[in-house]
């Protein structure tokens, strides 16, 4: 319908090996078709499976049903998404459009070729040689130390989403990107710089 007012665009994304390596915790791929979710609180990402293995949206899932909530319901609006993506588009109804394009980032970068893992979280098995700043202990802290990393390493917090604003000093954004630099600098043997 509107394909001809849009072209692609390029953006280094953060590569899901640096989230393992600087993360350290155990991440674990969702089979999409039978997924096994835990109640546990923890991060998740799904990662572009053409980037290649590119950080495409990454969250926690920390409230009540840990990951298990927050994921099916982004697995159920995936599905919704897909299913509405495969409709010819010439039969797409007004409601059918204005679905596509108020869905949240997340479900829309989920609905391509893409797999999701997650991880528990629990307290990070490094530490860093620093008394002001203690490492990702819950998955709020590791959602932001990821985006501290992705923004060290990339140029911004996310592919989608994410902004300055949440790195404002005294928060936990703010000594989490602290913490990134120095746990990049740590597992590249200070090579990185």
């Amino acid at each position: 319908m509107f394909n001809s007012f849009s072209v692609p665009a390029q953006s280094q994304v953060l590569a899901f090996e640096a989230v393992r390596l600087t993360t350290g915790l155990e991440w674990i791929q969702v089979d999409l078709d039978t997924p096994q979710l835990p109640q546990a609180p923890g991060v998740y990402a799904w990662v572009d499976a053409a980037a290649p293995n590119g950080l495409r949206y990454h969250g926690n899932g920390s409230g009540k049903g840990g990951l298990h909530r927050r994921l099916t319901d982004q697995l159920r609006w995936r599905a919704n998404q897909r299913h509405r993506l495969g409709v010819d588009e010439r039969s797409l109804t007004e409601q059918d459009a204005y679905d596509l394009a108020r869905e949240v980032p997340a479900v829309q970068q989920a609905a391509g070729d893409r797999h999701l893992h997650y991880a528990i979280a629990e307290p990070a098995s490094w530490s860093i040689d620093r008394s002001d700043i203690v490492p990702p202990r819950e998955a709020r802290e590791w959602e932001s130390f990821i985006s501290a990393v992705s923004l060290l390493v990339t140029g911004h917090r996310g592919l989608v989403g994410g902004g300055a604003w949440e790195s404002k000093a005294g928060t936990i954004d703010q000594l989490m990107t602290d913490l990134a630099w120095d746990r990049l600098v740590d597992v590249s043997g200070g090579g990185w710089l």
